[in-house]
């Protein structure tokens, strides 16, 4: 009786059609290691074209740009290697007070909203920093995919920037102006990503749970590093031979 029932089940919703052998392939054990390696040159590569797209067409600005990601870069590769809780710590309260000092001069925090965007960010990286995350093949596409994303904010601000330069206004105004109006684009580019990690972390299987928690740190790092690194280097640099020397942040010439 119970093979009769076994029997029934597995022809069930079976379809009278014949199978053709189509391919056949032999999977060897070294391929799992040589996908992880082709995946690391990919994401090599991908930092690479990035770093040379930004430095030729925001000159100045793009090196900033590219010093940031790799901060940025080796900021998230720390927290896959699981670093110890006191070092995790100490970078949160960094993030914290950097964030809070930067937004409180160019006056783009907007209460509650981002203060609950912050805490959430926080708690989830603070997690994580005290956690093995394991590098998979999801896991690295994720973190390739937030290389892209980690210089997308920078682009929005430095095109707004240019955008001051050429109506005439000081480097400082400008680099202040640039930071303010392009917040607003930032933040919810990256909360609509935050919040679709979310769903994939949530009801995803284990790959992709690892893809989206990967993507998550990737663009929860990358606000860090696009607006507070960015901006610091920036002022930095500012200067008034810079102020008249404007090719060097990519504007040709002043509109009159």
């Amino acid at each position: 009786t119970e093979a009769k029932l076994l029997v029934q089940r597995l022809n069930t919703g079976a379809l009278p059609v014949p199978i053709n052998l189509i391919g056949q392939q032999t999977v060897g054990s070294s391929l799992g290691q040589k996908s992880v390696n082709n995946s690391v040159k990919a994401g090599l590569v991908g930092f690479l074209l990035v770093a040379i797209f930004m430095i030729l067409f925001y000159r100045l600005p793009g090196v900033v740009s590219v010093v940031s990601l790799g901060i940025y870069a080796v900021t998230v590769l720390t927290i896959f290697k699981s670093c110890p809780l006191w070092l995790a710590l100490i970078f949160i309260l960094l993030l914290v007070v950097l964030f809070f000092s930067i937004f409180r001069h160019l006056k783009i925090f907007d209460g509650v909203f981002s203060a609950v965007l912050f805490l959430i960010v926080l708690i989830f990286l603070v997690y994580y920093a005290t956690q093995p995350v394991t590098l998979t093949l999801a896991g690295i596409t994720g973190f390739i995919l937030s290389i892209g994303m980690a210089v997308d904010a920078n682009i929005l601000i430095f095109e707004r920037m240019k955008e001051e330069l050429r109506a005439g206004k000081p480097l400082t105004t400008a680099l202040d102006e640039g930071f303010r109006r392009a917040w607003p684009s930032v933040r919810d580019g990256n909360i609509t990503t935050i919040l679709t990690c979310f769903i994939l972390m949530g009801f995803g299987s284990g790959m992709v749970k690892g893809f989206g928690a990967t993507l998550f740190i990737g663009v929860a790092i990358s606000m860090f590093s696009s607006i507070v690194i960015t901006y610091t280097l920036l002022n930095i640099f500012n200067s008034s031979w810079l102020d008249k020397h404007r090719w060097f942040l990519g504007v040709k010439r002043l509109n009159k």
